[in-house]
């Protein structure tokens, strides 16, 4: 419940996947991001002793699908890789492994996790682009009032503290 919390009150999606690893929820867990058809590792923490081999196919069978792809390797790894996804946008993989199997409430804990990630990272897309509308008039697509106000205010404060800084 703490850890939704923190989600809900960050607004950088690297640090969001930063606080699921560190939660320490399962041997291995890490968190990806795919934007512009690349995959990038965002977080990762990996307790366990052995390599993680899986297919090369994995990640596309699930971008095409947006549907979870259970694999075990030779390791005898069970690996969950997951979609972060809201409405059509994909926007990473939450990765997790045990030896042997996963639980049925692993399982769950793993996906109402992903499903979290995937609100707050539409969210945190929402509010970025916002907050950039609310500066720029969408006719003219020029800095609006609002946006020179807060820059004169900005470049006011930064005249006043070179003033009083002796030399």
């Amino acid at each position: 419940m703490m850890l939704l919390k923190e989600m809900a009150t960050e607004r950088d999606n690297t640090r969001i996947a930063k606080k699921i690893t560190e939660e320490n929820l399962f041997p291995y867990t890490a968190v990806y991001a795919y934007e512009n058809h690349k995959i990038e590792l965002l977080s990762e923490l990996n307790r366990l002793d052995k390599e993680l081999k899986y297919p090369d196919d994995l990640f596309r069978k699930v971008i095409e699908t947006k549907e979870t792809q259970n694999y075990i390797d030779t390791n005898e790894v069970n690996q969950m890789l997951i979609p972060i996804y809201f409405g059509k946008n994909i926007y990473g993989f939450f990765h997790l492994c045990t030896m042997g199997a996963l639980t049925e409430s692993d399982q769950e804990i793993a996906l109402i996790i992903s499903e979290q990630l995937s609100l707050f990272w539409e969210l945190n897309i929402l509010i970025e682009r916002t907050e950039f509308e609310a500066l720029i008039d969408p006719l003219t697509a020029v800095w609006n009032r609002r946006y020179m106000i807060n820059r004169l205010e900005q470049e006011d404060n930064h005249i006043y503290r070179m003033v009083e800084m002796p030399v």
